[in-house]
C-alpha cells in the first residue's frame, strides 16, 4: 500500500490521515491477498482499517473479504485501489462501500460527502472565515513560503482546516501545488484584487463592556492574547484622522468560550454605549495583528467599507493602496 499516494490525495483535498501497522488474527490465504493499514483521520476524529489487494480479483469477493477483516479489527473498512475505475466507483457509491485511490476518489459515508476529483470549483464563492483568516496571512507575512504547520500554529486552526484552505485556493489557483509543497500561482498584488469581491466584514457582532469589567478580563490569557485594537481607533494610528475612542477586536469564538466560564459577566456587556464603556467587535476569525497590536490592514479595510464618512472613506483608499504597494514590493523580491 502506497502511504505516501494516500496522503497526496487526503492532504489534496483537505484531510489529514494518521497511518499505523496493525496485526489481524486472519486467514493465511487473506494475509497473502491483502495489505492492511489502521487510518486515524484526525478531524473528525474517525479510525478505518484500509484494505489494498495485492493481486485485482473479483469486487464481490473483495467486499465479502473486507467485511470479515473489518469485523476482526473492529473497525469500518475502506477499500484501497491505485486507481478505481467508473464502474466499480459506481457500484461502490450505488452500495455505499467506502473507498479511496491513488488519484483522488475517495467516499467516505461516515463524513456524510462524496468528494472526487470531478467536483467543480465555484470560484466567485464568497471566501469562508478560515478561508479568509489564511488567506490574509498568507498575503501579508514577511515571506511567500507557505509552511501548513505554520499556519496552523499561528492562526490556532488544525492543520486538516489548513490542508483544506489550502486545497481551496489551489482550485482556484491562487496557489499551485507540486508533491505536497504549496507555492503561490499568481503575484500577490493581482491575488488580491482579484480577492476583494470575496472578502467579508470580519465583524459578527459589537457589544460595549463596563471599563471596569474590561479591565478584569485583561487578566484572562487568552482575551489578552487575542486582543487588537481596531475599527477608526485603529486606522487613526495608521493615518491623518484624529483619535477615536478605542474600539479592539477578539474572535467571537473566544468571547463566547470567557462568557461561558464568566456568566455573571454577561451584566456588564450592552449591545448600547454606555459612557466611558468600551466598545469590542466580535470577529469571525481571530484578529491578526501585523504591527503595534492593531488588526491587520485588509480586516481593518473590510470591517470600515461601509463607513460612509469621505473622511474616512479617503483614509480607507489611502490604506488600500499602501496594502497593494507592499504586495508589490513583496512581488519583486
Amino acid at each position: 500500500m502506497n502511504i505516501n499516494k494516500l496522503n497526496k490525495t487526503l492532504t489534496d483535498m483537505g484531510l489529514f490521515l494518521d497511518f499505523s501497522d496493525i496485526q489481524l488474527d486472519i486467514p493465511l490465504a487473506f494475509k497473502a491477498k491483502y495489505e492492511l493499514s489502521k487510518g486515524m483521520l484526525i478531524e473528525p476524529q474517525l479510525s478505518f482499517l484500509l484494505i489494498k489487494e495485492k493481486r485485482s480479483g473479483s469486487i464481490e469477493a473483495f467486499i465479502k473479504q473486507a467485511e470479515v477483516m473489518g469485523k476482526i479489527a473492529e473497525l469500518p473498512y475502506v477499500l484501497v485501489f491505485s486507481e478505481i475505475s467508473k464502474e466499480t466507483k459506481k457500484l461502490l457509491l450505488k452500495a455505499r462501500i467506502p473507498f479511496m485511490d491513488y488519484t483522488g476518489n475517495l467516499f467516505l459515508p461516515q463524513l456524510g460527502a462524496v468528494l472526487t476529483t470531478e467536483l467543480p470549483v465555484f470560484k466567485d464563492q464568497k471566501l469562508s472565515p478560515s478561508e479568509q483568516s489564511v488567506f490574509i496571512y498568507l498575503l501579508l507575512k514577511e515571506t511567500t513560503t507557505i509552511i501548513p504547520a505554520q499556519i496552523s500554529e499561528k492562526l490556532h486552526l488544525s492543520i486538516a482546516t489548513v490542508y483544506r484552505v489550502l486545497k481551496s485556493f489551489t482550485n482556484r489557483e491562487w496557489l499551485r501545488s507540486k508533491h505536497g509543497l504549496y507555492q503561490f500561482n499568481q503575484g500577490l498584488k493581482d491575488i488580491f484584487q482579484e480577492s476583494l469581491d470575496l472578502l467579508n466584514n470580519p465583524v459578527k457582532k459589537c457589544v460595549f463592556i463596563n471599563r471596569n469589567y474590561f479591565n478584569q478580563l485583561m487578566d484572562n490569557w487568552m482575551f489578552k492574547q487575542e486582543l487588537n485594537l481596531a475599527g477608526l481607533a485603529a486606522l487613526s494610528k495608521l493615518s491623518m484622522l484624529d483619535d477615536s475612542p478605542p474600539a479592539f477586536a477578539i474572535s467571537k469564538r473566544t468571547y463566547q468560550q470567557i462568557m461561558k466560564g464568566d456568566p455573571s459577566g454577561k451584566q456588564f456587556i450592552l449591545d448600547k454605549k454606555v459612557k466611558n464603556d468600551i466598545e469590542l467587535q466580535l470577529w469571525e476569525y481571530a484578529p491578526l495583528s501585523i504591527v503595534d497590536s492593531l488588526v491587520d490592514p485588509i480586516s481593518l479595510l473590510l470591517s470600515l467599507k461601509d463607513n460612509d464618512d469621505p473622511r474616512v472613506e479617503i483614509e480607507l483608499e489611502n490604506l488600500e493602496s499602501k496594502i497593494i504597494k507592499k504586495l508589490e514590493e513583496k512581488d519583486a523580491d
